[in-house]
């Protein structure tokens, strides 16, 4: 695969190099190889995936070093990617400005001044996200209200159904906003249902239509209609589209990744015990 600079990539591409952004590159050897191997031209030194866009950054550089390339051994991740900001001037496609802020709260309850913010960039199908939702609930409970959550739906790109599930959350919370952690929890609950392997053999109609059932448990069967046809409704999708590019926005590449007070904490992609949630809550509040 040959990425020229600056050019906009193909869906197919995107969706290649999403991947690789999560994967080790040993699996992908086409953009592995040694430095003294040119396979991009130019001196190319990352590339920024972000909804349907590519952005290769323009040749630049030291005329006497070769191209960065990546070590087959090393695990290519989208923080590493950036790391090479320094030798380029890195783009995202812009993107439509949404007419509200992204996420799902996890309270009606006004946010108290001094409050703690605490952003869960969480996938629906993900095991580690639902490792890590009992200590975080144990934790808001513990502190309200001087902390408050928003969810934020990320699909990863390897969980083949991930995107469904995110977009069924979206469905339910414009039907009715109290139905979509209860809805969360099923996914969390019937998750292994929905993985890739369990699925393999079943068409993205059947698997959408066993979603819908499952989210009837949630939001009641007098909203079968409606929610069957949040799936034909173009504002849900946007919304995922919206929540999938703010993630990106923030450089969120695993699931759970969590933001307090907007800036991301370590350890993204692991599951947080309650007791680290104590101790990065208590100074804050002391």
């Amino acid at each position: 695969m040959v990425a020229h600079p600056g050019t906009v990539a193909s869906p197919d591409m995107v969706a290649h190099l999403r991947t690789v952004a999560s994967t080790d590159t040993a699996a992908y050897p086409d953009i592995a190889a040694s430095r003294d191997t040119v396979a991009y031209p130019g001196y190319i030194t990352g590339f920024v995936v972000c909804g349907s866009y590519l952005h290769v950054p323009p040749a630049q550089g030291p005329p006497d070093e070769a191209p960065l390339r990546v070590s087959p051994t090393a695990p290519l991740g989208v923080s590493h990617v950036l790391s090479s900001a320094a030798y380029c001037n890195l783009e995202v496609a812009q993107i439509k400005l949404p007419r509200k802020y992204d996420g799902f709260p996890y309270s009606d309850d006004e946010v108290g001044e001094g409050s703690i913010m605490v952003e869960a960039f969480l996938d629906p199908l993900c095991p580690d996200s639902k490792d890590s939702w009992s200590p975080l609930k144990q934790a808001l409970h513990y502190y309200s209200p001087n902390v408050s959550l928003i969810v934020h739906p990320f699909p990863l790109p390897y969980h083949s159904n991930s995107y469904i599930a995110s977009r069924a959350l979206h469905i339910a919370n414009k039907i009715n906003s109290s139905t979509t952690f209860p809805l969360l929890e099923l996914f969390f609950r019937f998750q292994e249902k929905y993985y890739n392997d369990q699925t393999l053999n079943m068409t993205r109609a059947s698997i959408i239509n066993d979603i819908t059932n499952l989210a009837i448990l949630a939001v009641g069967n007098s909203s079968l209609p409606a929610f069957k046809d949040g799936f034909k409704d173009p504002e849900t999708n946007t919304a995922q589209i919206i929540s999938f590019k703010y993630g990106c926005s923030r450089g969120v590449a695993s699931t759970p990744t969590f933001l307090v007070n907007g800036f991301a904490l370590p350890g993204a992609g692991a599951a947080m015990e309650y007791t680290q949630w104590r101790s990065i809550i208590d100074p804050l509040l002391s």
